[in-house]
This record gives structure tokens, C-alpha cells and sequence, in this order.
């Protein structure tokens, strides 16, 4: 099942998102040190609903198997672009159709609050990730060199927007 979570999720969406650092260190801009020692109250802002933020998890019970975010701009002239971020499926439930169906339920979340378009960044040598994104639409804008360093190493940035507004006409 995968549904919206909150603020009482904050645990076990901090666990995946531990796990998470752990499996794909490069792909996030907190290393596990920093996001262990986040307090609680701050994860709870991160994962609280509101108008312009929202995560969703896949659950099998109790079990978080994975989870994606949704952040819409909240300044006028830029509400209608949201960002997704922190899509994660566990690893030995991947190749499993998850992660799509996180990443469908997200972007149906955003068409459905009046999103036009959907932003995404993504480490350019995370080829599973950049393959479900532009299976899905999404289409390759920018590189940003050397956006995190990690390890010693510099990694690149990849930029990606999916375009909801194809056949609507927008009316100011």
C-alpha cells in the first residue's frame, strides 16, 4: 500500500532514510553522521503534509519499503513548479515496479494540486534512476559539475523537468 505519511512516520522514515545514505552515499547531500543527528522536530517539518510538501511510503504492514517527496514552490509567480525528491526503494525489493509506482503516485499528487511542472536532480552515474525518470516522461535539462564531493570525489548533478502542462492552456 502506498500512502501519504506523517509526522508519525518520522521513525521509520528516518530508518529508510539512514539505510538509504548507507546504500547510496553519493546520492544524497547529508552524509549519515548529519542526518542521524537531525532532530526530531525538523524531520517531522520534513515529512509533515501540508499545501506545498508531502511523502509518501510504500508500506507492507509496518514495513517501509520505500518512499518519495513532493515540495511545491510557495511564492506566487513559482507555484506552479513542484520538486520531487528522496525517492528510495529498499534494495532487494527493487526491479519490483515500486519506485514507478512511487513516482506515478507523486506526480498524479502533483497534477492534482495544479502543478505544471516537475523538477529532479539526480547523480548523473545513478543510470537505474535516470532510466525510470525518462521512461516516464522526464527529459534531461542541465548538469551541474562537481555538485557533491564525497569520499575524496567529486560527483555531477543531473537536472530533469516533466512538463504537465502539454495539453492544458494556461489562463493568468
Amino acid at each position: 500500500m502506498i500512502r501519504l505519511m506523517t509526522e508519525n512516520d518520522a521513525d521509520i522514515f528516518k530508518g529508510l532514510l539512514l539505510k538509504a545514505i548507507i546504500d547510496t552515499p553519493t546520492c544524497f547531500v547529508a552524509n549519515y553522521d548529519e542526518e542521524f543527528l537531525r532532530p526530531e522536530r525538523e524531520i517531522c517539518n520534513t515529512i509533515r503534509p501540508t499545501d506545498s510538501q508531502c511523502l509518501f511510503g510504500k508500506f507492507n504492514g509496518p514495513a517501509l519499503l520505500g518512499m518519495v517527496g513532493l515540495r511545491r514552490q510557495q511564492l506566487h509567480q513559482s507555484r506552479h513548479k513542484a520538486c520531487i525528491w528522496g525517492l528510495f526503494v529498499e534494495p532487494v525489493h527493487r526491479g519490483t515496479g515500486i519506485g514507478r509506482h512511487l513516482l506515478n503516485t507523486v506526480i498524479s499528487r502533483a497534477r492534482s494540486q495544479g502543478v505544471l511542472q516537475i523538477h529532479l536532480c539526480v547523480n548523473a552515474d545513478n543510470r537505474k534512476a535516470k532510466n525510470l525518470y525518462t521512461s516516464s516522461g522526464f527529459e534531461r535539462y542541465g548538469i551541474e559539475p562537481r555538485a557533491l564531493y564525497a569520499g575524496s570525489q567529486f560527483y555531477d548533478d543531473e537536472y530533469f523537468i516533466l512538463r504537465l502542462d502539454h495539453d492544458v492552456s494556461i489562463q493568468r
